[in-house]
């Protein structure tokens, strides 16, 4: 195999919205590692110079139109790799630091997911469900190329294709395929996939490098300066976008309750115009 093509990072989009999408994803993925291979999967010509591969893979195999179908095309696009050792990650994810080192870590696993700290999705198997066994989150994957990889993979798009009207995404068929497979995995922090929509805590000296959400990308640069603001053990408030430390002054106290106080609606204007 060409050596340029053993690392390199995935997109899988179909449709304007997220091609443009995967593109400012890409811009700054490349202002992170300026020399990152980075490949478009999609199934429409497509011209972008973010990207130094565009791969065309036909979207026929399903007639369903719809955003389940679309994950069914994303799962589709991730076995299709043109890479040995591939980072894919979802559209809407905007990189802050470099996470080449990663590749690294697929010397000795197979899969490295983020747990999804949300999906309390019931994960079905020989008719009973699995107690305590909540999905991944499937936004942002680091796979090898192996035998075993390969036929995973295949699992879990044929689960989700056989269960499009039980499960509500693709990460529940995730978790089924992965019981039947001898998948090595290592589980990353949030801060390789942080949805700044919901409350996450964070590690001492632990940096955020992938913001995973839909926002502008101004909004995205003052969400990435306040994240890593600093790295001592911390919570980012969702509501507040704001990180808070086991040290936050008596300040930041009174305002955070005095936002409490504040009716839904309102808030909602006021990140509106922020």
């Amino acid at each position: 195999m060409d050596r340029s093509m053993v690392n390199g990072f995935v997109y899988v989009a179909t449709g304007e919205k997220y091609l443009k999408e995967a593109e400012l994803s890409a811009k700054s993925l490349r202002n992170c590692s300026p020399g990152a291979k980075i490949c478009l999967i999609t199934d429409e010509v497509y011209e972008s110079s973010a990207f130094d591969e565009i791969r065309l893979i036909p979207f026929d195999e399903i007639t369903e139109q719809s955003w389940k179908a679309n994950l069914v095309y994303k799962v589709l696009g991730i076995i299709n790799t043109p890479f040995e050792h591939t980072i894919f990650v979802d559209t809407d994810m905007y990189f802050v630091h470099p996470v080449d080192d990663l590749f690294k870590l697929l010397d000795h696993f197979d899969i490295l997911a983020c747990l999804d700290y949300y999906d309390q999705s019931k994960i079905n198997y020989n008719n009973s469900n699995m107690p305590h066994y909540t999905p991944y989150n499937t936004g942002m994957l680091v796979y090898r190329q192996n035998n075993e990889v390969s036929r995973f993979l295949k699992s879990w798009k044929e689960c989700y294709e056989k269960n499009l009207d039980i499960y509500w995404s693709d990460q529940p068929a995730f978790m089924e395929a992965l019981i039947t497979h001898n998948i090595k995995m290592y589980i990353l922090h949030s801060s390789f996939n942080f949805r700044f929509l919901f409350n996450v805590g964070f590690l001492e000296n632990e940096k955020v490098r992938i913001i995973h959400g839909r926002a502008t990308e101004d909004e995205l640069k003052i969400i990435a300066e306040r994240v890593n603001a600093t790295l001592d053990q911390r919570v980012w408030v969702a509501s507040l976008r704001k990180c808070f430390t086991w040290e936050s002054n008596l300040r930041d106290r009174i305002l955070r309750k005095i936002y409490q106080m504040i009716p839904a609606p309102i808030k909602k204007f006021y990140r509106r115009i922020r």
